[in-house]
């Protein structure tokens, strides 16, 4: 079967997204499926061809930067070129060009909706803009064969997915087991060093891009908080805040750390290797995000099958990882002293259940993620060779709600923490 992946950041750029692509990408070529991927050469030293990891990447020219966005001459048509040519498509939301290509290739068009789209600008011209963008994001719904949401919560409480969930497919995002290979494990205590933590304290750890829609604002708020109470306290800030689409607030949230505040550490982009050392390193793993620019949050998942608590917010998707497995706590989202208790109780109460790895693969149904992705795109092919008419609703099924994946409305939001205008200013937000 050959398979086009499109979306406008892959490796070696850095965000659940690309994450989520790429890990999709190479268990389909596992597989024994053709895959490239059509993606913009962001980096001018990038290859415009290469293969990663035996995967295909073909890399487009980028005119110019638009907010967040890439705009490509030479996305559309190099999609369609090879859409005509494969049998799935697969675009990956955000994606501005999802609508032509879902209107001019209907039977084969996959899309795997990741999150709703906010840009930085938040003019009336900008916010124009980006209702332009959710009308095609609507369209493109509409025309395609199928979409792909991570979970039912996060689709029913999405405007471009609720009026849709007939057509809507919930997959699981595409996380790997922990390796067994303890050789090739960096040892946990790499981050005492580097981060220079005396031994027996605790941590808190955030991973992911350091940009507004994390929430780190509030975490950092919380963490102020917590270290009055507690002077073996400590947090770790992991992830890009150099190379990012939007830019960085780390900047900004400079602003909010005093002379007092030397028990915070940023570390920047971290590897593999390292992403796993600092799993097992921290106490627990703070995901503070404030928007549905967050729909599930791959990072809680690996936290837990390393053994580590989670404490993330009340948002549609977000929530139901540790609603499932029980293995931390959900907190109103932009509330730092509801963060603080709820990161206090599972630190220093261990008020959380513990779950193996196992055990958080069989809740979470992670195991047959790869596999629904497979038979999904083989019945999409399968309808697109025969050509016949388009499918009114998936192969595997449409959206429904597991038992344990209920459809709840967030808590409503404070107003604590980096204001639009404060975090956009100078467009340094992603």
């Amino acid at each position: 079967m050959k398979i086009i992946c499109a979306l406008y950041y892959y490796y070696p750029y850095i965000s659940g997204l690309s994450i989520y692509c790429r890990k999709l990408a190479e268990h389909m070529l596992a597989r024994g499926h053709e895959v490239t991927i059509v993606t913009s050469r962001y980096d001018r030293d990038l290859d415009a061809e290469e293969e990663v990891k035996g995967v295909r990447v073909i890399r487009v020219p980028v005119w110019f930067r638009l907010d967040k966005g890439v705009i490509m001459g030479s996305f559309l048509p190099t999609i369609i070129r090879l859409g005509l040519r494969s049998d799935v498509v697969n675009l990956h939301l955000p994606m501005v060009e999802a609508w032509p290509i879902a209107r001019l290739l209907p039977k084969k068009t996959v899309l795997t909706y990741h999150c709703q789209i906010r840009l930085n600008n938040r003019t009336l011209l900008g916010r124009l803009m980006e209702r332009g963008i959710k009308s095609s994001f609507r369209r493109a719904i509409a025309q395609a064969a199928t979409t792909v949401s991570s979970s039912f919560d996060y689709a029913a409480n999405n405007s471009d997915l609720s009026d849709s969930l007939e057509k809507v497919t919930i997959i699981p995002p595409p996380i790997d087991p922990v390796s067994s290979d303890e050789a090739a494990q960096m040892q946990a205590d790499y981050f005492r060093y580097r981060a220079d933590i005396p031994p027996g304290s605790k941590v808190i750890g955030f991973l992911g891009r350091i940009v507004y829609e994390k929430g780190i604002d509030f975490l950092i708020h919380a963490f102020t908080d917590l270290q009055k109470k507690h002077d073996d306290l400590y947090l770790i800030i992991a992830g890009d805040y150099t190379d990012v689409a939007g830019g960085s607030v780390k900047h900004m949230l400079m602003r909010y750390l005093s002379a007092q505040d030397n028990r915070i550490r940023f570390t920047g982009r971290l590897n593999d290797a390292e992403v796993d050392a600092f799993y097992r390193f921290i106490d627990v793993l703070a995901l503070p995000s404030i928007d549905a620019m967050e729909a599930y949050g791959m990072v809680q998942v690996e936290a837990m099958l390393r053994g580590t608590p989670v404490v993330a917010s009340d948002l549609p998707g977000v929530r139901t990882v540790v609603q499932r497995t029980g293995m931390g706590k959900v907190v109103p989202r932009r509330d730092p002293h509801a963060l603080a208790i709820a990161i206090e109780q599972v630190i220093y109460q261990q008020d959380y259940t513990t779950r193996s790895a196992e055990e958080v693969f069989r809740f979470l149904d992670l195991s047959s993620t790869v596999q629904m992705y497979e038979e999904l795109f083989k019945g999409v092919g399968e309808v697109s060779r025969s050509g016949a008419k388009p499918l009114t609703a998936p192969p595997a099924g449409p959206a429904r709600a597991p038992d344990r994946d209920r459809a709840i409305e967030p808590s409503p939001a404070s107003s604590i923490g980096l204001t639009e205008n404060q975090a956009h200013e100078d467009h340094h937000v992603c």
